[in-house]
């Protein structure tokens, strides 16, 4: 499970329809399902793990939040888990993977939460790199960093 996560968070830019083949092939003999809802589930798990990268909370309920309700619960509560020990990477990668952070300077089209976000994940991402343990905010982020 926790490599079909690894898989979902990596693909999660791609449409359904993009994903490599033997993936899909892979994915679909292991759980048993046509290849058709395997790329459905990939493109769903991989929906799930970047809005809960996104939202950036380590807390159990805020990521049982993001959950349709009756959800099965133990796998809930497994990808719950997965997705908690792989946050800072994942939030990690998604800095790296993209290369430097760039701010707008003019005419920026993000929206300020947008960089807001942005610049956390960086700063957490740079005081994980740099194993700095500074002081933490409310927000979580690394206070002792200078910009």
């Amino acid at each position: 499970m926790v490599q079909l996560c690894q898989q979902a968070f990596l693909y999660r830019k791609r449409g359904a329809q993009h994903l490599p083949e033997a993936l899909v092939k892979d994915v679909a003999q292991t759980l048993g399902v046509s290849p058709s809802e395997t790329r459905q589930c990939i493109s769903t798990l991989g929906h799930l793990l970047k809005t809960a990268v996104f939202e950036g909370s380590a807390d159990p309920q805020d990521i049982f939040a993001l959950f349709p309700g009756g959800f099965h619960k133990n796998l809930r509560d497994l990808l719950t888990k997965i997705i908690i020990d792989n946050m800072e990477k994942w939030q990690s990668d998604s800095i790296t993977g993209q290369g430097r952070l760039k701010f707008c300077t003019t005419q920026c089209s993000l929206h300020p939460s947008s960089v807001y976000l942005l610049s956390k994940l960086h700063v957490r991402a740079m005081c994980v790199r740099n194993n700095m343990p500074g002081v933490h905010g409310e927000s979580g982020i690394c206070c002792n960093f200078h910009f």
